[in-house]
């Protein structure tokens, strides 16, 4: 009777599993940056003050530019009402999977790091696609712990207040100060690399899953039959 409650439980479980990986569900398309914030120094040379990563849906992304530049195609293709209301910029903040990002002894994770990136496409841009600027938010902006980054119309911008820690660059010039008062002028910037992010295919996931579960009834039936011997 038990080892039919168990295979009836691993077959609900199957099913799950193949309906939450079948056609119909929303695929997700992970992509990753490699994140660092470093300081050059004629002493130090080139050091890393802040490193993490940032895991997003690059899927969603592609999605919600392929549906804004196809009402765009629409306005070239015919014009007058197709193209009232489109802009030719959109701001695009990306959906976070899983994110970390540690400095001074302080880390930022998932939704406390706002990554939107500025994309051009209408009449203004003939039709092509180009990213016109970016800007990454840790924290609360202005609020000890945060991370300011912007670029874009050929300006950098970098500022930082962690632990006591706090610094502002922009233009290749930055003023910074230590937790102890210290003050410097060494250059700092905000570094992203993208990243490959190996994902299996949905149903090796939901198969993959499905192996730990079977994996766990002969130990689960020992178990049972044990106890069943020591009363």
């Amino acid at each position: 009777m038990n080892l039919v409650k168990v295979s009836a439980k691993i077959a609900a479980v199957a099913a799950a599993l193949l309906i939450a990986n079948g056609a119909g569900a929303a695929a997700i398309k992970a992509a990753q940056y490699d994140l660092a914030i470093t300081r050059y120094s004629d002493e130090a040379g080139l050091t890393i003050q802040g490193a993490g990563f940032l895991r997003y849906d690059r899927g969603a992304i592609d999605q919600q530019l392929g549906d804004w530049m196809a009402q765009w195609d629409v306005c070239f293709a015919s014009g007058g009402d197709a193209c009232e209301g489109l802009d030719a910029k959109l701001d695009v903040q990306f959906p976070v999977i899983d994110a970390s990002f540690e400095m001074f002894g302080h880390t930022f994770v998932d939704d406390e790091i706002v990554w939107v990136e500025r994309f051009g496409y209408g009449d203004q841009y003939q039709g092509h696609l180009e990213s016109l600027s970016l800007t990454v938010e840790f924290g609360a902006q202005s609020v000890d712990p945060y991370i300011y980054f912007a670029a874009g119309d050929d300006t950098v911008n970098l500022s930082y207040n962690i632990a006591g820690n706090h610094a502002s660059c922009s233009e290749g010039f930055c003023s910074a100060y230590d937790a102890e008062g210290n003050f410097d002028e060494d250059f700092r910037s905000f570094e992203w690399t993208d990243v490959p992010v190996p994902t299996p295919e949905p149903a090796t996931s939901a198969l993959m899953l499905l192996g730990l579960v079977a994996l766990a009834i002969p130990r689960k039936l020992r178990l049972m039959g044990h106890g069943r011997s020591a009363v």
